[in-house]
C-alpha cells in the first residue's frame, strides 16, 4: 500500500518547483531560444499562464544584407527593366523627331545659289523663298524662282556632273551646254529633266531666248555630242495629218502670249491619263506641288476627239498651248 505524502512534505515538494522554476526563469531571461524549446516553454506556459520574462524565439542571425538580397536583387531587376524601357521609348521619340524635322527641311530646303549675287527682285515679293523646294518627280528637283514676274537670277546652274560619264577629250560633247539654264527658269527645268531622265537617252537642246523658242529648234543634242531630230506634234493636230497623243518625257510648249507670257512657257509631261495629263515645271505660280507625293505641279484637262482622233489639252483662261515636243534614237 502507497503511503500518502504529509502535507509538510508536499508543501515542502511545491516550494522546491517554484524556486527552480525562478532559477529556470532568470537563467533564459533575455536569453534567444531555439524554436523547439521556445515553443515548450510557450506551451508550458500556456498551462501556468506564465512565459518568462524576456525569453524570445531565436532567429536566424543573417546579415541584414543577405536577408534583404533577393528583394534587391528583384528591385534591381525591375530597375534595368524600367530603364530599357524609358531608353527605347526616348530612342523612338527622338528618331520621330529627326524624321519629322527631315522631312520639313526636305519640304523648305533652300537651293543654295548664293543669295548675295540676287536681285531685288528676286528677294521681296516671293510666292516662295528664291531656291525652295517645290517637288521632286524622277528624282529631279523643282525649285522657286521666287515670283513670276520681277525675279531673274541670272545664274547659271552647273551640270558639269554629266561630265564624268564620257570623254572629256570629245568637243562635240554637250558643246557649251554643260548648264542646264538660269536658275530657276522654266527652261532650265525642261532642259535637266532631258539631261537627267530624258527618254530613250539622255540629251539637251541649244539655247534659246525664251521657252517659246523651244518651238523653232529643230534637234538636240545626245549625250556622245551626236545629233536626233526633234518632234513637234501640234496641240489638236489629227493623226492622220501628223499628230500625236502626247506621253510622258515630252516637253509642253506655250508661245508668247499676254502680259503674263512676254517669253512664253514650258513644262515636262510626267503623266497622261484618259482626260489629262500631269506635268512638272519651275516659274509657274512657285507654289509647292500638290500632296501627298508633289511629284507633279499641275493636271491640265486634255481633250479627245474621235471624229477627228485629235488631242486638245486646254488651259484655262483661254491659255494658248503651240503643242508637244519628243525625240526618238
Amino acid at each position: 500500500m502507497r503511503k500518502r505524502s504529509t502535507p509538510a512534505k508536499q508543501q515542502k515538494q511545491r516550494r522546491q518547483e517554484e524556486e527552480e522554476g525562478e532559477k529556470r526563469e532568470k537563467m533564459i531571461e533575455g536569453v534567444e531560444l531555439s524554436e523547439d524549446i521556445f515553443e515548450e516553454l510557450k506551451e508550458e506556459a500556456c498551462t501556468r499562464n506564465m512565459l518568462p520574462h524576456g525569453a524570445r524565439m531565436r532567429t536566424s542571425k543573417k546579415s541584414w544584407f543577405f536577408t534583404g538580397l533577393p528583394t534587391w536583387f528583384y528591385s534591381l531587376s525591375h530597375f534595368f527593366v524600367a530603364l530599357g524601357i524609358w531608353g527605347f521609348i526616348t530612342c523612338m521619340v527622338l528618331f520621330l523627331l529627326t524624321t519629322s524635322l527631315r522631312s520639313k527641311e526636305s519640304r523648305t530646303s533652300v537651293a543654295k545659289t548664293g543669295d548675295d549675287f540676287l536681285p531685288e527682285g528676286c528677294r521681296k515679293g516671293c510666292d516662295t523663298t528664291f531656291g525652295a523646294i517645290l517637288g521632286t518627280v524622277n528624282g529631279v528637283v523643282s525649285y522657286s524662282n521666287c515670283n513670276s514676274s520681277t525675279c531673274t537670277s541670272n545664274l547659271w546652274h552647273p551640270m558639269s556632273s554629266l561630265l564624268a560619264h564620257g570623254d572629256h577629250n570629245n568637243e562635240n560633247r554637250w558643246n557649251t551646254t554643260n548648264r542646264s539654264g538660269l536658275e530657276w527658269q522654266c527652261v532650265e527645268f525642261a532642259r535637266r529633266y532631258w539631261m537627267l531622265r530624258g527618254t530613250p537617252v539622255r540629251a539637251t537642246f541649244d539655247s534659246v531666248v525664251g521657252a517659246a523658242d523651244i518651238w523653232a529648234l529643230n534637234f538636240v543634242r545626245l549625250l556622245d555630242g551626236s545629233k536626233t531630230p526633234l518632234l513637234k506634234y501640234p496641240n489638236g493636230l489629227p493623226r492622220r495629218d501628223g499628230g500625236s497623243a502626247p506621253r510622258a518625257g515630252d516637253l509642253l510648249i506655250y508661245p508668247r502670249q499676254r502680259e503674263d507670257f512676254p517669253f512664253g512657257h514650258v513644262a515636262v509631261v510626267v503623266g497622261v491619263t484618259k482626260n489629262s495629263v500631269l506635268v512638272a515645271e519651275q516659274n509657274w505660280d512657285n507654289k509647292m506641288w500638290p500632296g501627298p507625293y508633289h511629284n507633279h505641279s499641275r493636271e491640265i484637262r486634255m481633250l479627245y476627239s474621235p471624229i477627228h482622233d485629235a488631242y486638245n489639252i486646254t488651259e484655262e483662261e483661254n491659255i494658248i498651248i503651240d503643242g508637244w515636243m519628243r525625240y526618238t534614237t
